[in-house]
């Protein structure tokens, strides 16, 4: 007997779990990320449920726009609604980066775009800890070139001795009415300036990284201080503070200066391309600076980025 043929068996449609439609090659591209259970897992981790929940009626109303306009047949309409939902809009702006033109030092509108992706930084819910702590990371100019602007601890003070910190410490609650006021005031203690132009925003981190690194919570604050020269380092506490000193953004962006590692789960980095080895939390806070919001734009510098870099690395109260 000749073998019957087999039924020519097609695989089973799979239909779209939210419209039920057979879509075939057509997907969605998720609200931050493609794969969707990193998408969820972000928006879980990252966002309050206010602001989810205002992302989901935005989103909503947006939906409702669109069937009135496809029941009254307005097509036009409907593309240009539409139009930023695209695939090759999505792409666009996951990557698309903003110019920051440093040539002549920090600007007030690069302070605004520091300030603005700040303030859309994904914000974590808050976790208690009985000790809380702030940092000031304090942007700066020094001879028109842009820095950030480090402490070298003295071999005298209590913890830290001799080592690269920002500025600021651990909250007290009789004096200190936030974190902010924290830092402000550990800056004047410690350097004696209290001339913070521009409190910018928090800089929001993996806060389990930070207690694993210092063992305490550690918030750190963003800060524009203007030109270095107008600064007043006289009253600095020699006690606590043995230098402050300026490294360049364009050296700190440089990849050959950082050394960059993993314990455990920890990141163990270390920048060596300034008068002082910076290492542990101040590296760390640093680095994600850099990477989470310096670096979403396409930074330049121009003509002025072949200037000798050790002439920016300015000592302020060093003993030669």
């Amino acid at each position: 007997l000749s073998a019957s043929p087999l039924p020519d068996i097609q695989p089973e449609s799979k239909l779209d779990e939210f419209t039920g439609l057979e879509l075939g090659p057509v997907k969605g591209y998720g609200v931050i990320h493609e794969d969707k259970s990193r998408d969820l897992k972000h928006l879980v981790d990252n966002f309050t449920s206010p602001a989810l929940a205002a992302a989901l009626r935005d989103r909503e109303e947006t939906l409702h726009i669109c069937a009135t306009l496809l029941e009254e047949r307005r097509f036009d309409q409907l593309a240009k609604v539409l139009m930023p939902f695209q695939a090759s809009k999505i792409s666009a702006r996951r990557t698309k980066k903003r110019n920051m033109l440093l040539n002549k030092g920090f600007k007030l509108e690069h302070i605004y775009m520091i300030r603005k992706y700040l303030h859309r930084m994904p914000r974590q819910l808050p976790r208690y800890a009985e000790k809380r702590a702030s940092v000031m990371l304090p942007l700066c100019n020094a001879g028109g070139v842009p820095c950030v602007l480090f402490q070298y601890r003295s071999e005298t003070v209590r913890s830290h001795k001799s080592q690269v910190c920002f500025p600021g410490g651990i909250v007290d609650n009789r004096k200190d009415a936030n974190i902010v006021e924290t830092c402000l005031r550990e800056m004047k203690e410690e350097m004696g300036i209290d001339d913070v132009r521009d409190v910018c925003g928090v800089l929001r981190c993996d806060w389990g990284i930070i207690t694993k690194l210092v063992g305490v919570s550690v918030t750190p604050v963003v800060g524009w201080m203007g030109d270095i020269e107008d600064l007043d380092f006289t009253d600095m506490d020699p006690t606590e503070v043995q230098a402050a000193f300026t490294v360049p953004i364009e050296d700190l962006i440089n990849d050959e200066y950082w050394n960059i590692k993993e314990n455990h789960g920890v990141p163990v980095l270390e920048f060596h391309g300034g008068p002082y080895r910076i290492w542990g939390l101040t590296a760390f806070l640093t680095y994600r600076f850099l990477q989470d919001v310096l670096k979403r734009y396409s930074i330049h510098f121009g003509n002025e980025s072949e200037l000798t870099p050790s002439l920016h690395k300015k000592r302020i109260g060093d003993d030669d």
